[in-house]
């Protein structure tokens, strides 16, 4: 898509189709999905494993739970299944923060919003380690954050 005008796309909303009937991007504006259409992973192992993707529910501490925050971490922006409803509506594994050290996952329908969360947080992350943080972690969390980055258009 890329040197294609999205301007004139702006107004239209709609949503994906996927395999089985799943669907994704759910009101989103077209431009938006043309430009990050490329940036997700729309193979058939993907979509099928989509339903039953889980991301932990609960609240992780940065200063007591990080390695098990970071095992997360390759989720993140990937597709799950939207808990509420019963609707076959897929969304993007997102990282949250309350800005007081804790962390947890979620399911946001819109992509945009799911990366532009996540890279949000992550830099909260980084900013709120210290210097004693193994450099190892902090190469987990610049790496997530590099590989969100390329899907961001903020």
């Amino acid at each position: 898509m890329k040197g294609m005008n999205l301007k004139p796309f702006r107004d239209i909303r709609g949503h994906l189709v996927l395999k089985d009937g799943w669907t994704i991007c759910h009101n989103e504006r077209l431009d938006r999905i043309l430009s990050f259409i490329p940036l997700i992973d729309l193979n058939d192992n993907v979509i099928n494993a989509a339903p039953a993707r889980t991301y932990p529910d609960k609240t992780y501490n940065s200063h007591k739970h990080l390695p098990e925050l970071l095992e997360w971490f390759p989720l993140l922006a990937l597709l799950c299944p939207m808990q509420k409803g019963t609707a076959k509506t897929l969304g993007f594994i997102s990282l949250n923060t309350d800005h007081n050290g804790n962390y947890w996952f979620s399911c946001r329908k819109n992509f945009s919003a799911c990366v532009n969360r996540s890279l949000a947080t992550l830099e909260d992350l980084i900013d709120e380690l210290d210097e004693t943080v193994d450099i190892g972690v902090k190469a987990v969390i610049n790496e997530t954050y590099r590989r969100l980055s390329v899907s961001s258009f903020a």
